[in-house]
């Protein structure tokens, strides 16, 4: 058989940067339907920008990245934002932004500096990324029950956590040079002909030899809201079997039996398949 043989379906985003890294580092070809992977993610980025802010590497795109994820601005505000911290002087945006938009722009903007100017080569990139966090609301945002997309972006969130903790004696300057390696060497092993990695909405119509049904866990597949009606898990019910019937020859599905140190619920989809 070929690399290319071989699948791996995922319900969300988040469960493919285990695998990203283990192909790497078995030097398998690979190849992601999306796009990007794991560390292309807006979030993702959004996170390693402020990493660079701090260190004073600042772009554009880096700013604007951070306005749109932890100030939630669209992107036309996020890009006319922008200029706020580019000219070093109060600019109108009487326009643009609202008040209470401007109050949170300006309080932002003191607040990296303070975290620029008090140093932070004593402090760990996991409690500096969550100080952002709080001071941003940014934990309250993405709490929203009634959202799917935020219920991702809080799953990719936590994933990056995770990754962080591996660098709790390390700096922030570590953390983005090992982002940046991934992301290149990423680049350069995906290949058609190689592994395909995908979530399982992209799977629809294609059928492969192999597949690996990964991180069947309660909260991630299903994924559902607080107030979910059952029309919604029943099309999380109908999504699994696209990724079921996926396979020609083989399937394997697979949970963790523990994330971060705590229990995994195994996925109810899994007990009615009645698997032995």
């Amino acid at each position: 058989m070929n690399y290319e043989d071989f699948a791996i379906l995922y319900r969300i985003r988040s469960k493919s940067r285990p695998f990203e890294e283990v192909l790497h580092k078995r030097r398998i070809p690979y190849n992601i339907l999306e796009g990007g992977g794991f560390y292309d993610l807006d979030e993702i980025r959004a996170c390693t920008a402020y990493f660079k802010f701090l260190l004073g590497i600042e772009s554009r795109e880096d700013m604007a990245l951070i306005l749109r994820k932890f100030l939630r601005f669209n992107d036309k505000k996020a890009k006319a934002a922008t200029k706020f911290y580019e000219r070093k002087r109060d600019f109108t945006f009487s326009q643009l932004l609202d008040e209470n938009e401007t109050k949170r722009l300006e309080d932002l903007r003191n607040f990296l500096k303070d975290k620029r100017e008090e140093g932070f080569s004593y402090r760990s990139p996991i409690s500096l990324l969550e100080e952002l966090f709080q001071y941003t609301d940014y934990y309250k945002i993405l709490e929203d029950p009634d959202s799917t997309a935020l219920l991702q972006e809080k799953e990719n969130i936590e994933e990056f956590l995770g990754v962080l903790q591996d660098f709790e004696k390390g700096s922030i300057q570590e953390v983005l040079t090992q982002v940046s390696l991934m992301q290149e060497l990423g680049t350069q092993q995906r290949e058609w002909n190689g592994v395909k990695l995908m979530t399982v909405h992209s799977a629809k119509g294609l059928e492969f030899p192999v597949v690996f049904l990964v991180g069947m866990v309660e909260g991630a597949f299903p994924l559902l809201k607080s107030q979910a009606r059952k029309e919604e898990l029943e099309e999380e019910r109908r999504l699994c079997y696209v990724a079921i019937t996926r396979a020609l020859d083989r399937l394997y599905i697979t949970y963790p039996k523990r994330r971060f140190g705590y229990y995994q619920e195994p996925s109810r989809f899994i007990y009615e398949m009645y698997l032995k």
